[in-house]
């Protein structure tokens, strides 16, 4: 009979971190606070930086090709079209935002910050 996985075989690996007594007090507050234990809340925050280091790394991956799109593709008044610059910037206005707060409800929050850099890229007025 194959053997039943058990509790152990779902865990990850673990890792040992040395923190300052005032640091530890501190993340062992806030963990309180987020109902979680000390290892899921350092866990959640470490998660939370790499994707937001991630999301920053296609923000600034964006802007590039945005900048060699244009450049090759100059269209009269210069740049790209509206609605590609539009659609680009609100993927990215939402990827940052659902990534850094996993909350799908930011679509409009990200919408409106995507219409405001457009508008001043476009050197219009907010």
């Amino acid at each position: 009979m194959p053997r039943i996985k058990g509790r152990a075989d779902t865990l990850g690996k673990p890792i040992a971190i040395r923190l300052p007594p005032d640091e530890e007090t501190y993340y062992r507050k806030q963990a309180a606070a987020h109902r979680m234990s000390l290892n899921a809340y350092l866990a959640k925050l470490l998660v939370e930086g790499a994707v937001a280091e991630k999301a920053a790394e296609f923000g600034e991956l964006m802007d590039q090709k945005i900048a060699e799109f244009a450049a090759l593709r100059p269209v009269s008044g210069g740049g790209l079209p509206d609605e590609l610059m539009l659609s680009i910037i609100t993927s990215e206005a939402l990827l940052a935002s659902v990534v850094s707060a996993q909350d799908v409800q930011l679509l409009y929050q990200a919408q409106d910050a995507a219409k405001t850099k457009f508008r001043k890229i476009k050197g219009a007025k907010p």
